[in-house]
């Protein structure tokens, strides 16, 4: 899931291997869902199916590098400004329920 991330992350396209166990056909979904196309996959590893993915891949290659860049990667930032956040209000002495109120979290 980290090489997944990391492509979408940095506008890369991702040939992925066949679909033979549960990660990789999440990998296949979350694909088709970002993209609306079917996922660049390498059926086998011979030489006509190898050039059969980077063929597709290349074809698509407009299409995945603009639908990932349409996608937010900052949610590290996010996560770090969240415990920036609740240290803050602990340090304030602020009860907890005010803490998590102010961070805009939780549904109203």
């Amino acid at each position: 899931m980290s090489l997944f991330s990391e492509c979408v992350a940095y506008d890369t396209p991702l040939l992925m291997c066949k679909p033979d166990h549960s990660e990789t056909e999440l990998k296949s979904r979350m694909y088709r869902r970002i993209l609306d196309i079917e996922p660049p996959i390498i059926d086998s590893f011979d030489l006509n199916g190898v050039h059969l993915g980077i063929d597709y891949l290349m074809s698509n290659m407009k299409t995945i590098r603009s639908s990932f860049s349409q996608i937010r990667c900052n949610g590290a930032e996010v996560v770090a400004n969240i415990i920036d956040a609740i240290i803050r209000g602990i340090s304030l002495g602020h009860p907890k329920p005010r803490i998590i109120e102010g961070l805009g979290l939780l549904d109203p």
